[in-house]
């Protein structure tokens, strides 16, 4: 082992959840073929890791990979702690990640420019567990290394702003777009675009990641996966464990495992 890796066996796992992005950092198993509904930019903090796709003939080694919503594909870790961070199609997170990488097969993306500044800051995150708003700040200074000025905060229609709102104080509350656009005095339709507009994600996502965000916690807290599944909006244990699978590419149970103490930071 290099005199700087981290040893996985000292190391609790993170998740760090924002409104409409997340980074796991720890061990993941390998992972069988399988299509994400986020995008990922995944950067390794010990060697290389693989992505494939056996009917393309893409099989390529690397320290970071930008991979496409809704691309199948396989990840071979090879039991090393990466930092996992999804990110919404639809926002600049995205758009700003394709231009920062250096190559591209088979629709996915290779190489961060800045790979070594993503490996380090991540690495010291994963050492440290410093708290969200830090780690969005390591997060922004990766993606937005050529583009500071879209760092800057942008501010919400406050109508919009008002319905994340009632959003957020009870994520599990299945609010119909109606109610909602109503609620701030905008037909349904125009609702719609402007909530995609000013936020990046369309409100139904932005809904999903909200649950997310509170199942998470109440797992990573203690709670059951069947309960904690329930009490953030989800039908049951099933229908979180797929939507879970879609947005992240593993089951719920290979993340909350008993041998992989999770430790979960939400802004």
């Amino acid at each position: 082992m290099p005199v700087n890796a981290i040893k996985p066996d000292q190391q609790q796992s993170l998740i760090y959840f924002w409104d409409h992005r997340t980074v796991y950092i720890g061990q993941l198993p390998d992972i069988d073929e399988h299509r994400l509904a986020s995008a990922a930019l995944v950067v390794s903090l010990e060697g290389e890791f693989r992505v494939r796709n056996q009917e393309l003939g893409l099989d390529e080694s690397c320290t970071s990979a930008l991979i496409p919503p809704g691309f199948s594909h396989e990840t071979l870790y090879n039991g090393a702690p990466v930092a996992v961070i999804s990110l919404e199609p639809e926002s600049n997170d995205y758009a700003i990640a394709t231009q920062l990488m250096q190559r591209k097969s088979s629709d996915c993306y290779f190489d961060l420019k800045n790979e070594d500044k993503a490996v380090s800051d991540m690495t010291n995150v994963y050492r440290a567990q410093p708290d969200a708003a830090h780690s969005s700040h390591l997060v922004n200074s990766i993606l937005y290394v050529d583009e500071p000025d879209l760092l800057e905060p942008k501010p919400i229609d406050k109508r919009i702003r008002k319905a994340m709102e009632i959003m957020r104080e009870d994520p599990a509350q299945s609010h119909s777009l109606e109610s909602l656009a109503e609620s701030v005095h905008l037909s349904a339709t125009r609702f719609t675009h402007l909530f995609k507009d000013e936020t990046g994600v369309p409100i139904r996502r932005y809904r999903q990641w909200l649950r997310f965000r509170q199942a998470i916690q109440q797992i990573t807290s203690g709670e059951t996966m069947t309960v904690a599944a329930m009490q953030a909006g989800f039908t049951d244990s099933a229908h979180f464990s797929r939507a879970f699978r879609s947005m992240f590419g593993l089951k719920p149970s290979e993340v909350f495992r008993k041998s992989n103490p999770v430790r979960t930071f939400i802004s």
